[in-house]
């Protein structure tokens, strides 16, 4: 299925200054809002502590939660609602109860002094508390408790997982293709990381394990989509070759080249990006609690992974490598 024009011929490398330019920009908006935001990026699965979730047989305001927890010696609770609506005996719609995920988290400090018996006398000092709200009583749901030294066991193999990954495409698309080509698969993964990640923590939420996985999943996501647009790049490069000789100095510019295979592998990148961004966008409206989380990371993901592999992966191709007539 063909939705560009087959004879499309955008001159993508004529505006690689611009994406360059817009790639630092959100590059460093994203690494000011990463470092500016200190620990409170990061959630409970990083930190550690304990996270409880309910379902109050009434309608109850997060107010009265937040006071009851507030009573406890709980100030620093994060109350999240997750409200839920049923249909009643006539078909009309009828609030039957409304869920609440409350989590404590720990310093980066408190998490180096705590233990996993502290984190779940949490759970239950914040069960205790719910307790206390007035005219209307709790199911609990899930209660989860987090140690600190899982926590930083969940840092690092996330950030050793990243590394892994990065080298070992290194190494695959080395082999497949040129050096020349793995140095552009890699700057644009590093790029769609740091400005995904950026965004996700601009937006206010907290990185959870479940971001991570997002963040992984987009590294496939976008290297499936530079290397098809690195396969056409490099059979029109054997095509080029192929017809005016190593010799004859006569060959298309790799600039040229680039850009053709861009524009004939256009069709399949916009199918691609939009089939898979209207799932997840589905997933985020609708999910909750760590599917909406995952979801808003692969929306942003696949937005900049697509852009990546046109501005970025191909643009680098080029700025290490000549051109293609024997010189």
């Amino acid at each position: 299925m063909r939705i560009i024009p087959e004879n499309t011929n955008v001159p993508f490398m004529s505006f690689r200054g611009i994406g360059f330019i817009v790639s630092l920009a959100l590059i460093a908006a994203s690494i000011f809002f990463w470092f500016g935001s200190g620990e409170a990026k990061y959630g409970l699965d990083f930190l550690g502590g304990a996270e409880v979730v309910v379902k109050f047989d009434k309608a109850v305001e997060a107010g009265a939660i937040r006071s009851a927890l507030s009573t406890a010696g709980m100030n620093d609770a994060i109350v999240q609602k997750f409200g839920t609506s049923v249909l009643d005996q006539s078909g009309l719609s009828a609030t039957a109860g409304q869920e609440f995920s409350i989590r404590i988290k720990k310093s980066l400090a408190q998490a180096a002094k705590s233990s996993g018996s502290e984190d779940a006398k949490v759970g239950k000092k914040i069960r205790d508390a719910l307790g206390t709200v007035e005219g209307a009583s709790f199911e609990l749901l899930k209660e989860d408790s987090v140690g600190a030294v899982i926590g930083k066991q969940i840092r690092q193999d996330g950030l050793t997982a990243l590394i892994v990954a990065l080298l070992i495409i290194l190494v695959y698309i080395s082999v497949r293709f040129e050096f020349r080509f793995a140095i552009g698969a890699i700057v644009a993964l590093v790029h769609d990381i740091i400005i995904t990640s950026g965004v996700y923590v601009a937006s206010g939420r907290e990185i959870s394990a479940a971001v991570l996985a997002g963040l992984l999943t987009i590294v496939g996501y976008s290297l499936n989509d530079t290397i098809i647009v690195y396969d056409r790049i490099r059979e029109n490069i054997e095509k080029d070759i192929k017809k005016y000789g190593l010799k004859k100095g006569a060959g298309t510019s790799l600039s040229d080249l680039i850009n053709l295979s861009i524009n004939q592998t256009l069709s399949r990148t916009f199918l691609t990006s939009l089939t898979t961004f209207f799932v997840v966008f589905v997933l985020f409206v609708f999910g909750g609690g760590a599917v909406a989380d995952l979801a808003f990371t692969l929306v942003i993901g696949v937005i900049v992974g697509t852009y990546s592999s046109i501005f970025i992966a191909s643009p680098i191709l080029l700025n290490f490598a000549a051109k293609v007539e024997d010189e």
